[in-house]
């Protein structure tokens, strides 16, 4: 096929095409289309395989399970279309705890982008979720997922909370954010310690889950397990693997604030030493390092049980071969 333009005045009418009209916004009548001022011929074309007329696709329109305008809602319009992970669920998690604090129940919501251009057919997929127990019993369960070709959110609670769990639960909307950063970062971080900072008189324990998948290699997972008495941390992946827990049932020893980022800074660099020595893989060392600083620090949550009085009384002497830890 041999392509030919050529550029003519006044060209006289293709057979087989028809003019088409445009409106005019202003004077409201019709307007004959100018008469082009190039022309394309395509020799040894057959006319009778050629469309007689051309119509755009149609643009192919989002199914969401409910028509709303709440902001979950108005959250996830503006972030299912976005191809990096951290954008499809930025502000999400966020959103969906402050749901409990405009007085809102169970919320579930989700969006197909099935046949949507340069959207299907992505290989990554990521599920996240937070589960929260309450001191009366109640469990509150959170689940993000994100697909090539569609977001989901649910948010259920087993019963009715009361207005100080209801409080609680709202005020990890932000901790429980920053997780969902970290996770979605590259390449990824932990960002647990806001997690640790919830309330244990009003709150009994905060699970944090993720799983990422680029569909080529085994899943990267993160279990993350918090409560008065232990902090545990797992991941798995590409880079190897985490597993750590810590103790929180001997408050009685658990030294001061100096005595502890003493202690750790002084791990920290015992681990840096056995990295470098063993060739360690610097991205899964960053994660041990952050896992062991957060799993190890006193949060608010930490100081208020540290409130309560110790059935074992240590002296100053005691105190001062404490590591803080």
């Amino acid at each position: 096929m041999i392509g030919n333009i050529s550029t003519i005045a006044n060209p006289a009418p293709v057979p087989g095409t028809r003019l088409s009209t445009v409106t005019s916004a202003n004077a409201g009548t019709d307007v004959a289309a100018a008469p082009p001022s190039v022309i394309v011929t395509l020799s040894g074309a057959d006319p009778s395989a050629l469309p007689a007329t051309y119509a755009p696709p149609r643009p192919v329109v989002p199914a969401w399970t409910t028509q709303s305008q709440d902001a979950v809602t108005t959250r996830m319009a503006g972030n299912y279309t976005a191809l990096p992970l951290a954008a499809r669920f930025a502000g999400l998690g966020q959103a969906l705890l402050d749901h409990f604090s405009t007085g809102g129940s169970d919320f579930s919501q989700a969006v197909s982008t099935a046949g949507v251009t340069g959207m299907s057919g992505i290989g990554m997929q990521a599920d996240v979720g937070l589960t929260i127990k309450t001191a009366s019993g109640a469990t509150v369960t959170v689940s993000l997922d994100s697909s090539g070709d569609g977001l989901a959110v649910n948010l259920t609670s087993s019963g009715p909370l009361s207005d100080a769990e209801r409080a609680a639960v709202s005020k990890l909307s932000g901790a429980f954010q920053d997780a969902i950063d970290g996770m979605a970062a590259v390449p990824p971080k932990l960002d647990l310690g806001g997690l640790m900072g919830f309330d244990p008189g009003v709150l009994s324990s905060v699970d944090f889950t993720t799983s990422t998948s680029d569909g080529r290699n085994p899943p990267e997972t993160i279990a993350f397990h918090a409560d008065s008495a232990s902090r545990s941390l797992k991941t798995s992946g590409a880079l190897g693997q985490i597993d750590m827990s810590v103790d929180m049932g001997s408050l009685a020893i658990l030294g001061n604030a100096s005595q502890r980022a003493a202690a750790i800074d002084s791990y920290l660099q015992q681990v840096d030493t056995a990295s470098s020595r063993g060739h360690g893989d610097p991205s899964l060392m960053a994660l041990f390092k952050d896992a062991f600083t957060q799993l190890n620090s006193a949060e608010d949550g930490t100081a208020a049980l540290l409130k309560t009085p110790p059935r074992i009384a240590l002296s100053a002497n005691d105190h001062a071969m404490l590591t803080g830890l």
